[in-house]
């Protein structure tokens, strides 16, 4: 064998390595089951209780499971809330919802109190 022969089955064996590696990390996350968690916090009138599903690290799903505030005001926070926690992956610096900051703070409080219990 010359050395580009040499060469490009070491390069062969080197890729086919990495491709075999990548399948078996691959594989490992998909077998990771999503995993929930219960909070509750204080809302503006009531206990608000939410259910957390994360998957690995990543927080997946964020279910209102009860609350007695305020239908609209209730929502407006929660899907507020919610949607900026999905989109950084974090609770740290999540602005109360306008008009809803009381059903804002128990939902975050819900929220951070199910992921220290997951």
């Amino acid at each position: 064998m010359d050395k580009k022969q040499i060469s490009g089955t070491l390069i062969l064996v080197l890729i086919s390595v990495i491709f075999l590696g990548c399948i078996h990390i691959m594989s490992h996350e998909k077998a990771i089951e999503p995993q929930t968690s219960v909070g509750t916090g204080r809302g503006y009138s009531s206990q608000i209780k939410v259910e957390v599903t994360l998957q690995g690290n990543t927080i997946v799903s964020i279910d209102l499971l009860e609350s007695g505030d305020t239908p609209g005001l209730i929502d407006a926070a929660f899907d507020g809330i919610v949607r900026s926690v999905l989109k950084k992956q974090s609770t740290e610096d999540i602005d109360a919802v306008t008009g809803a900051t009381g059903s804002s703070k128990g939902v975050m409080e819900a929220i951070k109190n199910a992921l220290e219990d997951a």
